[in-house]
């Protein structure tokens, strides 16, 4: 009898109780995230993820995107504005999706992510952040490869971004019916805005280039020519405000510069394609 009164109570008791998940919730030391924050992000954590399987759950906050790791699955989350009412819940929504056992495949076909559809709301729309950026450069047309500089300042607001970008190259031009080599410098100045996403930015707008070709001897050409701009810019992210930038950009003038030295005549392109990796810092305002 007292065999099976045990096993009476061990049936109604029902199964035992998940273990409760260890949560760990850090910051970057620059990040901007005031403390509350991270201790509402621990506190929503543990009451939804008490239903769970989820064992360790860790989220470093940096000024600009949580990084969250669930029992060995990871995910970043973009957050621009960590005042921003949706900021606690988009990380929080998250980490639970990371939790929980995926839906059906027949369920994917009828209803988006929560987490990427509150992604999209106001947590992006009113930070203010500031990127400078310094590169080196590698400019090419159809008739040389240039060596350069680059540096840039951008100012995002939510998704949005605009700014200025200057650049410095030095080109050595020749002419197949000539014996001269004329030197190229450049210095082209954009005016850009665009879009960002996560680490990727997109941006075009007006260039005007201050170009001077040169042959010893010969005489110069220099003058202003002006077109527009197009360009994608890559950020990975370093820590404590700083990342690597990596662009690749296309500058479309609307007219040439040219020079005559002797029966030959050199000019520059119309169109020139550029490259740049360097490094950028940003912080948010």
């Amino acid at each position: 009898m007292t065999r099976a009164l045990a096993v009476s109570l061990a049936l109604a008791a029902g199964p035992p109780a998940a273990a409760a998940a260890e949560i760990v919730v850090t910051a970057e030391p620059t990040a901007a995230v005031p403390t509350e924050i991270r201790e509402e992000i621990r506190s929503a954590l543990t009451s939804r993820l008490s239903a769970t399987k989820a064992a360790l759950v860790e989220v470093r906050l940096t000024s600009r995107s949580a990084e969250l790791r669930v029992d060995g699955r990871t995910a970043d989350v973009a957050i621009s504005d960590w005042s921003a009412e949706a900021a606690t819940r988009v990380v929080v929504v998250r980490a639970v999706d990371l939790a929980t056992p995926p839906p059906p495949v027949s369920a994917l076909d009828d209803e988006l992510p929560r987490a990427h559809a509150i992604a999209d709301t106001a947590a992006d729309v009113n930070a203010t952040s500031d990127v400078l950026a310094l590169a080196p450069t590698l400019t090419a047309d159809d008739s040389s490869v240039a060596y350069g500089a680059a540096v840039s300042f951008a100012r995002r607001r939510g998704r949005l971004v605009f700014g200025v970008d200057g650049r410095w190259t030095h080109a050595r031009r020749t002419n197949d019916n000539a014996p001269w080599i004329v030197t190229d410098d450049a210095v082209p100045v954009a005016l850009f805005g665009g879009w960002s996403w996560a680490r990727l930015e997109v941006i075009a707008g007006p260039v005007l280039a201050y170009e001077r070709l040169a042959l010893p001897a010969q005489g110069t050409s220099n003058g202003l020519r002006g077109g527009g701009t197009a360009a994608l810019r890559w950020f990975e992210r370093l820590g404590h405000g700083w990342s690597w930038v990596a662009g690749a950009g296309l500058d479309v003038y609307t007219e040439r510069r040219t020079l005559a030295a002797g029966m030959s005549t050199y000019a520059t392109p119309y169109v020139t394609a550029y490259l740049s990796m360097g490094i950028a810092f940003g912080s948010a305002r």
